[in-house]
């Protein structure tokens, strides 16, 4: 299995590599431009607080008109869209690449004609996307502390854990969702056709349902909702009901995968 885990981990270094570095790339422009940004927000902010409500709250601009700190500052501007962005499509490429990628390439049927049960093999490529998950969620965040502190910028390290733990989660729930399709289709582009869509229109139904209090209860069946960035990173609290959403997804689309990729005839 460790061979398994580590040959998973080396052949996909440099895709993790690139997403990290932009994390990190991003998280030093927004240290480095905070003080400047906080200093002129003033205007925008009273322009911010004429919209409503759920408008504000549909795109993360809550931040703007709660305080100052830099981890507000980082869900008005990166958390609340583009890390999200990152983090999903690093998942459902790293999920379609290790199932129907290699069914794809015909490179599974090598490591399935091996004498390993199959559920070690799909155990050990699960654990290498878990660790791609723990790096990633930590490069993507942690450094902002030593960044923010070069700017004389003071950071909360109890709430930046929470958001550690939240990302991780949502990260999480979305590759199991992402192996689900992996193993039951035989291209990778389809699983990435597939997550991305399906993503998509649970983001649409928080929106929606931020928007119109007719439909709110859509937002109870939308991953996004329960992704709360502005809460965690104002308060440092994560809601039980985001845990229990999130676990509910990771075991149930876990099982459904590992299930699948067990029974599945795959040309060897």
């Amino acid at each position: 299995m460790r061979r398994i885990i580590w040959r998973e981990l080396v052949n996909r270094k440099w895709s993790l590599f690139w997403y990290c570095f932009a994390g990190v790339v991003m998280l030093w422009i927004y240290a480095a431009t905070y003080k400047s940004s906080v200093a002129s927000a003033q205007q925008l902010l009273d322009v911010v607080k004429t919209y409503p409500k759920a408008l504000i709250e549909a795109f993360g601009l809550n931040s703007l008109t709660g305080g100052s700190s830099i981890e507000t500052y980082l869900n008005g501007k990166h958390f609340s869209f583009l890390w999200p962005i990152l983090a999903i499509v690093l998942m459902l490429s790293r999920a379609g690449s290790q199932f129907a990628g290699e069914i794809q390439d015909r490179t599974l049927g090598l490591l399935l004609s091996a004498p390993i049960h199959r559920l070690r093999i799909f155990v050990a490529k699960y654990v290498a996307g878990l660790v791609t998950i723990a790096i990633f969620a930590a490069l993507s965040i942690f450094p902002i502390v030593p960044l923010a502190g070069a700017y004389g910028i003071q950071t909360h390290i109890h709430i930046l854990l929470s958001m550690w733990t939240l990302s991780v989660l949502f990260m999480w729930a979305v590759y199991a969702f992402g192996l689900v399709l992996s193993c039951f289709v035989s291209q990778s582009g389809r699983v990435y056709a597939l997550g991305a869509g399906l993503l998509l229109l649970s983001y649409i139904a928080n929106i929606v349902a931020l928007l119109d209090d007719k439909v709110a209860w859509l937002k109870h069946f939308s991953i996004f909702h329960y992704f709360d960035t502005a809460s965690v990173l104002s308060t440092g609290y994560i809601g039980a009901h985001a845990v229990e959403v999130f676990a509910a997804i990771i075991i149930i689309a876990t099982a459904v995968a590992a299930w699948q990729f067990n029974r599945r005839d795959i040309a060897v």
